[in-house]
C-alpha cells in the first residue's frame, strides 16, 4: 500500500492543476479564486513526487495531509451552495465556480481518506509488531 499511495497523491495533484487551469482558461472563471485548485495541486504533486523516495516519504505525506486538510476547509462552505443548487434555489454564484469547487472539496477529502487509510495501515502494523513496514512509512 505504502508504494501506491504516492502515485496516488501524485495523480490527485494533477487532477487539482488540470480543474484550476481548465476553469480559468477554458470555461473562463475570472478572479484569483479560480486557481485555487491549481494553487493546492502544485505543491501535492510535488510532495507525491517526493513520497516515492522512501527517504522523503514520511514527511512528504505529513505535508499532504496537511494540505489536503487545508483544502477541504477551505471549501466547506460550498456545501450550503450545493444544497440550495439541487433544491432548485437561486444561488449568489456561477454554476461552474460551485462544480469547480465542489470538485476540490471531493479529491482533498479522498486525498485525506488516502492519508488516513496509510496511516491507520501503518500504526496497525506497528502495534502487531511484523516490523514488515516499508522503511518510509510514517
Amino acid at each position: 500500500m505504502f508504494r501506491t499511495v504516492p502515485r496516488i497523491v501524485l495523480w490527485i495533484g494533477i487532477f487539482l492543476i488540470i480543474l484550476g487551469l481548465i476553469g480559468r482558461y477554458l470555461i473562463g472563471l475570472r478572479g484569483v479564486s479560480s486557481l485555487i485548485p491549481a494553487i493546492f495541486g502544485m505543491p501535492i504533486a510535488l510532495l507525491g513526487f517526493l513520497a516515492t523516495e522512501p527517504t522523503y516519504h514520511k514527511s512528504s505525506m505529513r505535508g499532504v495531509t496537511g494540505l489536503a486538510l487545508l483544502g477541504l476547509l477551505i471549501n466547506l462552505h460550498v456545501i450550503p451552495l450545493l444544497r440550495a443548487l439541487l433544491h432548485g434555489e437561486p444561488i449568489p454564484d456561477s454554476i461552474t465556480s460551485i462544480i469547480a469547487r465542489s470538485t476540490m472539496l471531493f479529491l482533498c477529502g479522498l486525498l485525506l481518506m488516502v492519508c488516513g487509510a496509510m496511516y491507520v495501515t501503518a500504526g496497525w502494523k506497528r502495534l502487531r509488531g511484523s516490523g514488515s513496514v516499508d522503511e518510509g512509512s510514517p
